[in-house]
C-alpha cells in the first residue's frame, strides 16, 4: 500500500519546478563525487585487459594467456567502447561512472519525485553515503550495478502496480544484464524478478521471448569463454 505523505503531491510544485529540482541535486551530485574521484587498484586489471583488447592482442590480462581477470563483462564491454573513442582509460571510466551516476538518481527520483517528497530525500540521502559516493567512482562496476539495479526495480514494481498482463522483457533483460555486470546480485534480486515474471505474464510466448532476451546475452558471453 503506498503511504499517502509520501506520495501526495507537493503543493505548488510546478513540473517545471520539479525538473529544476532534479537538475539540482543532479549538479550537487557531480560536485559531491568528483571531489572524491578515484581510480581503484582492481580497476588498474580492467584497464589492462582494455589496453590489451585495443591493441588486439585480446581483452586478457597477460598478451599469451586466454584468461578473463575481471568479473565485470558488461562493464568491461562499456569502458571499452568509450576508451576507444576518447583515446584515454582514465577518463572512459570516470565519464562512465558519471553518466551512470546521474541515470541513477533519475530513476530513483522521477517516479517517486513527481508524487511527492520521497524521490529528492533518497537522492539526497544517497550521496549523504560515504559508500555511494565513493563507490560512484573507482572505475569499478558499482555506478552500472546501480542502474541497473533501479531499472530491474522501477521497470517490475510498474508491471505489478498496473496489474496489467505483458512488458516483462524490460526486467527480464536488465536482469540478464545485471548478471553480466556483478553476478551475485542476480541472487538479491531473483525473488522479486520471479514474482514480476509469475504474475505479470501475458502468455507462454511472451514469458519464453522474455526469458530468451534476458538469456542471449549471458550465453552470447559465455559461448566465448575458454
Amino acid at each position: 500500500m503506498a503511504d499517502p505523505l509520501l506520495n501526495r503531491p507537493l503543493p505548488g510544485l510546478s513540473p517545471q519546478t520539479a525538473r529544476a529540482g532534479l537538475a539540482a541535486v543532479i549538479a550537487l551530485a557531480l560536485v559531491i563525487v568528483l571531489r572524491a574521484a578515484w581510480l581503484s587498484d582492481d580497476a588498474m586489471i580492467t584497464v589492462r585487459c582494455i589496453l590489451n583488447a585495443l591493441h588486439g592482442y585480446g581483452p586478457n590480462y597477460n598478451i599469451d594467456e586466454r584468461v578473463q581477470a575481471y568479473t565485470h563483462p558488461l562493464w568491461f564491454l562499456c569502458a571499452t567502447l568509450v576508451t576507444a573513442a576518447t583515446g584515454n582509460s582514465w577518463m572512459a571510466l570516470l565519464a562512465l561512472s558519471l553518466a551512470c551516476l546521474m541515470l541513477s538518481l533519475w530513476l530513483v527520483a522521477v517516479p517517486i519525485g513527481r508524487a511527492g517528497p520521497a524521490g529528492f530525500a533518497t537522492c539526497l540521502l544517497l550521496l549523504a553515503s560515504k559508500a555511494f559516493v565513493d563507490f560512484s567512482t573507482s572505475g569499478l562496476e558499482a555506478p552500472l550495478s546501480n542502474v541497473l539495479l533501479l531499472a530491474i526495480i522501477a521497470s517490475g514494481s510498474r508491471r505489478l502496480a498496473l496489474g496489467r498482463a505483458g512488458g516483462i522483457t524490460i526486467c527480464l533483460t536488465c536482469f540478464g544484464l545485471l548478471y553480466l555486470c556483478r553476478p551475485d546480485l542476480v541472487l538479491l534480486l531473483a525473488p522479486f524478478v520471479c514474482v514480476v515474471a509469475v504474475r505479470t505474464f501475458a502468455s507462454r510466448r511472451e514469458l519464453a521471448i522474455s526469458l530468451v532476451a534476458a538469456a542471449a546475452p549471458v550465453l552470447s558471453w559465455t559461448a566465448h569463454l575458454p
